[in-house]
């Protein structure tokens, strides 16, 4: 009777064991299975608010290029305008320098014309002063008057035509020296347009960026 009694108590603490770990392993299975969802749960919340922090990144990102191209062309605007100033300065040295040109061959002119009009009216004056027409009055004063004028006329034509050749000569010079001036010109000007056209572009990029 008591071996009955003690097998019965053992086997009635084995079932209360196994019934004990039966329920512990589930109560831990519970915790396993809400912690993995809860972890599930976080690291969808954290992949979410990568996904955000990677959108805000690119964001950035995009808006530093913007930046940096802004940057890269308002530098090459910033060179064209000191591009622009340097020729600008070219041009009206190119512009003055014309200008004396015109001036130099205008006093040239004005000189030289002043001059062949004196030797003209110096001329006239010798002519009427010499007698021509008085034979019967063949003095030393006559003669000495005559001679002078045979010899100062024709000096006087000579000089007349030099001069008129040297008027020709600084005329083609002048036009020479003008025509390379405008070519100078001319080219400057065509940076000039080229550098203001590359601006215009330039701006119109910086205000769509």
């Amino acid at each position: 009777m008591d071996v009955i009694n003690s097998n019965n108590t053992k086997n009635l603490v084995e079932v209360k064991i196994r019934i004990l770990n039966q329920d512990q392993n589930q109560e831990f299975r519970d915790y396993i299975i809400e912690a993995n969802i809860g972890l599930q749960e976080r690291l969808i919340k954290l992949i979410n608010e990568a996904k955000d922090i990677q959108s805000i990144n690119n964001e950035l990102e995009n808006q530093l290029d913007e930046c940096d191209s802004r940057i890269q062309y308002m530098r090459k605007l910033l060179q064209n305008m000191e591009h622009l100033r340097h020729f600008y300065i070219k041009l009206e040295i190119g512009t003055d320098s014309r200008t004396d040109i015109l001036a130099e061959y205008a006093r040239t002119i004005k000189s030289r014309y002043y001059e062949i009009m004196s030797l003209l009216i110096f001329i006239n004056l010798l002519t009427l002063l010499t007698p021509f027409s008085e034979i019967e009055y063949k003095n030393t004063f006559v003669l000495t008057m005559q001679l002078i004028y045979s010899i100062l006329v024709p000096y006087s034509l000579s000089k007349i035509y030099t001069k008129y050749q040297s008027i020709e000569t600084i005329k083609t010079a002048s036009n020479k020296h003008l025509n390379e001036q405008s070519q100078t010109i001319n080219a400057i000007k065509k940076e000039i347009k080229q550098i203001e056209d590359t601006s215009l572009s330039l701006q119109h990029w910086i205000d769509e960026i």
